[in-house]
């Protein structure tokens, strides 16, 4: 019994100490990882890509996507670039999605094909370094290259055009040698890579003039008289200044259809819908909840009620 006993103590020991190393391991590879979810909850997520783009990095943004098409979400690039194929691939899935891209850090080479993906581009503070994009691999054949690269460099210019983006910033990447990045800062960045999409801020004042019942080009006019908002000094907060200009009303007038929509158009003081129909609209694709039967008639009531009716 002795001895037994001491065999299979040591092969439990042995047994632990392989799993310990085998999960190690596992948590190293994870702590390597470029794409990684930093907060998520039922609402939005946030993605960071971080160091060397990869196939990979790809794949396991495209396994997110049935999250990605219900929720907000927002991705962090801090990336001195890598795989100009699998960076195209991420930011056709950012775009498929309506995500945002977010950069305070640095954001060099295929990195910034990613960041013009978003339909917002936020750059805090931080880089984008543009060059021509290159063959990563062994030397090739004088054939093989004149064949694939302009194979390459066609890819990119459609892929920009994709993406709402200037031409000027195709051209400063094909006319920049790999070893010369030229690198863009702050302002500089804005004027090659506009902060929004244009059709997707199409998108966004058409929606805001079909909640308020206006036409898109009433609605463009009252959006640049709600910018005075953001400096706004009152006992009332800057949203209630920009909503009372959105539905041309005084934010007194507002205040009180406010509240008289609340009263009659929410199922209660804090939810708009019944608890069925809020899980219907957040599991609804983001692209098609506006659609839904029940919230064109919460949209109907609350308009009617803003505009006096």
């Amino acid at each position: 019994m002795g001895l037994q006993h001491t065999i299979k103590k040591a092969l439990t020991r042995r047994f632990l100490y392989s799993l310990s190393v085998l999960l190690a391991g596992l948590l190293a590879i994870d702590a390597k990882a470029n794409v990684r979810i930093s907060d998520e909850t039922y609402y939005s997520i946030k993605i960071e890509i971080t160091g060397e783009i990869s196939e990979q990095d790809a794949s396991k943004i495209a396994g997110m996507s049935e999250r990605l098409v219900r929720k907000t979400f927002t991705v962090l690039l801090n990336s001195k670039g890598g795989d100009v194929l699998a960076a195209m691939k991420i930011g056709r899935i950012i775009r498929a999605y309506d995500g945002w891209t977010w950069n305070d850090s640095i954001c060099y080479s295929s990195c910034a094909l990613i960041f013009i993906a978003g339909v917002i581009r936020t750059n805090h503070y931080a880089e984008i370094g543009l060059h021509r994009p290159y063959l990563a691999s062994s030397p090739q054949p004088r054939e093989t290259i004149e064949k694939q690269m302009p194979i390459m460099l066609a890819k990119v210019k459609s892929y920009v055009d994709e993406m709402g983006v200037s031409n000027v910033f195709y051209e400063q990447m094909v006319r920049t040698e790999p070893s010369q990045m030229v690198v863009y800062r702050d302002d500089a960045i804005r004027k090659i890579v506009p902060e929004y999409d244009p059709i997707f801020d199409e998108v966004v004042n058409a929606i805001r003039a079909r909640k308020c019942g206006i036409t898109t080009s009433e609605m463009r006019r009252r959006g640049e008289d709600a910018k005075k908002c953001s400096s706004y000094k009152s006992n009332e907060s800057p949203e209630n200044c920009s909503e009372a200009i959105y539905w041309g009303l005084s934010e007194r007038a507002y205040t009180e259809r406010y509240s008289k929509s609340k009263k009659d158009c929410w199922f209660s003081e804090k939810e708009r819908f019944r608890d069925e129909k809020t899980k219907t609209f957040w599991n609804t694709p983001a692209k098609k909840r506006l659609e839904l039967l029940f919230f064109v008639r919460f949209e109907a009531c609350t308009r009617s009620i803003m505009r006096g009716g």
